[in-house]
């Protein structure tokens, strides 16, 4: 079906520079079959993880649901519930859109789950084992290179695979999962607060010269803000205004 791709093309609302800001996060990918099946079932989305501003919850949590969220039949986010203090840390219609969806793992019946699309993030050996066969499986991969053999094969397991990037897609064929069970369904940017154009206009406005570099990392040493910082304090003299 490739509802990965559907998924992906529903989503893409972009607007042109001098346009107004789209009013919903996009993505950038091609129209595909499969919006019919995506659209009239229930849809479970599992992160088996807690709730921090980590990258799978991030990316899940604050912005895939809130998309997805008016366009299926039902939505279920399958994780433990955040507590009141970190949901009040978040935007009021991220939240709202996160406690309309978020269920746990055992609220949902073997019936039920059976009726529904089922996306599983992260570790493909950590998705559940299914007593009646879903709808639909999706394996939702991404790494920092090389899946290990045993996720590779466990990865089979599903009828569809999202991957973030094409250098995803290329590298996890190249391992030899199947070309068609691929999709790569990039991150979210949300438009109406992530405006780099109007951002720079509005400095250009404001100043002469100079430019303002934004990293948004985990701070941790394979995130690489050593080689980040090394580029900088060799490309840039204080005198530059950077």
């Amino acid at each position: 079906l490739h509802i990965g791709r559907w998924f992906a093309h529903v989503l893409q609302l972009g607007t042109e520079a001098s346009g107004p800001p789209a009013k919903i996060r996009v993505f950038m990918a091609s129209p595909t079959t499969g919006a019919a099946v995506f659209s009239s079932h229930p849809v479970e989305w599992r992160i088996p993880i807690g709730c921090d501003f980590s990258g799978f919850f991030v990316e899940v949590a604050l912005g895939f649901i809130p998309v997805l969220r008016p366009r299926v039949s039902s939505l279920y986010l399958l994780q433990t519930r955040c507590p009141d203090s970190f949901l009040a840390q978040l935007p009021a219609d991220e939240a709202h859109a996160y406690l309309s969806a978020q269920v746990a793992d055992h609220d949902r019946s073997a019936s039920e789950t059976a009726g529904s699309i089922v996306i599983e993030h992260g570790n493909p050996c950590l998705m559940r084992q299914f007593p009646l066969r879903p709808l639909h499986v999706v394996a939702r991969l991404m790494s920092e290179g090389m899946l290990p053999l045993d996720q590779l094969r466990c990865a089979e397991a599903a009828d569809e695979i999202w991957v973030p990037t094409q250098w995803h897609r290329d590298l996890f064929e190249a391992q030899g999962l199947p070309p068609a069970r691929l999709s790569v369904v990039p991150e979210f940017v949300d438009t109406q607060l992530f405006r780099p154009r109007a951002a720079a206009a509005a400095r250009r406005r404001g100043r002469r010269g100079g430019a303002t570099f934004l990293s948004v990392f985990k701070w941790e040493r394979r995130k690489g803000w050593d080689v980040l910082l090394e580029a900088y304090w060799r490309e840039f003299r204080r005198s530059e205004g950077t």
